[in-house]
């Protein structure tokens, strides 16, 4: 009887190491991409599309151009650290690391996701400050179209898929 429950219990710690470990994985590749993070969801503004609605001038359209050359260094070398983080976490999670090494690991990755976050606001604020406030305007209101647009795309694939088993 005492084999069976560790054996239960071996299997279920296992089990819960393996799904750890995928995750950490699925994290670490969306960040190494660029997809998934937290400072996505912001370049999409820059398009010249969107630019164009807002009627920006000479001068503003430089400033924007050199906010969104700035971000994307900072942020490339924020998401390669980001992932190196996450590597370590899943090396750590299939080794004999204590929880407390587990802890310390996680508390860092929240720390470089909370700096990625920080960034984002940082040139949202840089960028507002090029604009009027009627171009400010404007841009939310193109903001919240392009998120209900995804918001709909979203529900309308699990909707397919739902339809489909």
């Amino acid at each position: 009887m005492q084999n069976s429950a560790k054996r239960r219990k071996f299997n279920w710690f296992a089990g819960v190491m393996a799904a750890a470990c995928l995750q950490a994985a699925f994290v670490s590749t969306s960040y190494a991409r660029g997809k998934g993070g937290p400072s996505d969801g912001f370049d999409h503004l820059f398009h010249q599309r969107t630019l164009k609605q807002l009627n920006l001038n000479e001068e503003q359209k430089k400033k924007l151009q050199d906010i969104r050359k700035e971000a994307r260094s900072d942020r490339k070398d924020q998401r390669e650290s980001l992932k190196t983080s996450h590597e370590e976490l899943k090396k750590k999670m299939a080794s004999d690391a204590s929880e407390d090494e587990l802890r310390k690991q996680f508390s860092e990755i929240q720390a470089k996701r909370a700096e990625l976050q920080k960034g984002r606001f940082e040139r949202m604020l840089k960028v507002r400050a090029v604009m009027t406030p009627e171009q400010r305007k404007q841009l939310m209101e193109i903001a919240e179209k392009q998120k209900d647009k995804r918001k709909g795309k979203w529900r309308n694939h699990n909707h397919d898929e739902n339809d489909e088993e």
